[in-house]
This record gives C-alpha cells, sequence and structure tokens, in this order.
C-alpha cells in the first residue's frame, strides 16, 4: 500500500515532492551532497527527525486509548447470551514510568549501544578486524597524502559539511572544487584535497575559525 503525505505537506502532490527534493540528498535532505558521498544520520521527511525514515516515523502512530465507560456499558449483553463471554479487560500502558531516583543506590550500569544513523550513540573504545586489500591499501595512502581532519572543539559551534567547505575554501584560498568535505562524526570531518600541496597549506595554517569557534586541523593517519 502506498503511503501518501497529509494534505498541505510540501510533498502532497508529486510535482512538489520533486520541487523538494532537487539537489537534495536522499539520505539526509542536504543541500551539499548528495547520498554517495553522505556520513550524516538519516533524516525523516514527515517530522525532520533523524535515525528514521517516514515510514517508520513515530508521529504516524496512533496513540491507544482505553474503552470509555459509555462504550462499555453498550457491550453488556443477558446473562443467556453468548455475547456475555466477552471479556474487555483495561488496557495499561506500554512502559509504566520509572521508579524515582533513590539517591542511597548507585545508579544501574548500563552499557551503550551503537544506533544506525546515529554517530554520537556509538562506544568510545571498540575492536574490528579487518583483512585490507590492494583498494584499501592504496585509498589509505592517498588519505596519508591528501586528507586532514578537521575537528570541533568541545564547546564549540556544531557547523555543517557546506559551512566547514566554505570555511576552508576562503580561510586557505583553495577553490572548492579541488576538495571534498564529508562528516566522519558529529564533532570531526574529513577533508581530502585533489593536490597535497593545497593539503600542506591546511595543515600549516592548523586551524579555521567559523563565527567565534576555532575548528583544529590535523593530518589523516590509519
Amino acid at each position: 500500500m502506498e503511503e501518501h503525505p497529509a494534505p498541505g505537506h510540501p510533498m502532497a502532490d508529486r510535482d512538489g515532492y520533486k520541487k523538494h527534493l532537487a539537489g537534495r540528498c536522499f539520505r539526509c535532505l542536504g543541500l551539499d551532497h548528495q547520498v554517495a558521498q553522505c556520513r550524516d544520520p538519516i533524516r525523516c521527511l514527515q517530522c525532520r527527525g533523524i535515525g528514521h525514515i517516514s515510514k517508520l516515523c513515530p508521529s504516524r502512530r496512533r496513540r491507544q486509548q482505553p474503552i470509555s465507560d459509555k462504550l462499555r456499558s453498550w457491550l453488556v449483553f443477558p446473562a443467556g447470551s453468548i455475547h456475555s463471554r466477552l471479556d474487555f479487560p483495561e488496557l495499561r500502558p506500554p512502559n509504566p514510568p520509572p521508579p524515582p531516583n533513590d539517591p542511597t543506590q548507585s545508579p544501574p550500569q548500563t552499557t551503550m549501544e551503537r544506533v544506525p544513523g546515529h554517530a554520537a550513540n556509538s562506544p568510545m573504545m571498540g575492536r574490528v578486524a579487518v583483512v585490507a586489500s590492494e583498494s584499501m591499501a592504496a585509498e589509505a595512502g592517498h588519505l596519508l597524502v591528501h586528507a586532514v581532519i578537521v575537528t570541533v572543539q568541545p564547546d564549540g559551534y556544531s557547523p555543517t559539511t557546506l559551512e566547514v567547505s566554505y570555511a576552508l575554501a576562503v580561510q586557505l584560498q583553495v577553490p572548492r572544487y579541488n576538495f571534498r568535505v564529508t562528516r566522519l562524526t558529529s564533532a570531526s570531518f574529513l577533508a581530502d584535497f585533489k593536490f597535497a600541496p593545497e593539503r600542506d597549506r591546511s595543515i600549516y595554517k592548523r586551524s579555521i575559525n567559523i563565527g567565534s569557534s576555532p575548528l583544529s586541523i590535523r593530518p589523516w593517519c590509519h
């Protein structure tokens, strides 16, 4: 069954849908890249939230309402009727509210789980075994010579990929078509330059500024 947006939604008709998504990334709805280069979390077309698609949007779920007393009175049948055997138990909330915090007890230890689409919601430490291929080794060699990591300060402004691209182009005096910026994590970006001297220029500069927030630049490494 096809899903149609509600009336008045900017994508309620086919032309509006095409106009709304023209030039955007189909994953995060960004305007500065395509889905093949996207490193941002997936974004919902329905509520613009991140981490889910419109088909699974929480705003589309209907809340369960308990059976009213008036409706329950209509469902009372004579004792001799077969329908009198029906029983309608009270609906309970799916998740009971958590108990109040007890200051005398230590908080339970929880383990962070990785959620696809949320780069920040992942363990700080992890291990993985990867068998390197020739293409992976070639790409790593390219990044060692042409790539840098741009890092946001902990309490600084969190820019978009497009803002980082503009800042690098203006402050390094490098044409935007000579490098590509993608997001690695919620606080870091990867800038891949076509020419090694331009990458060396960014390392020599050591940082760029977006507004009043500095972003540090360091070489990419394994």
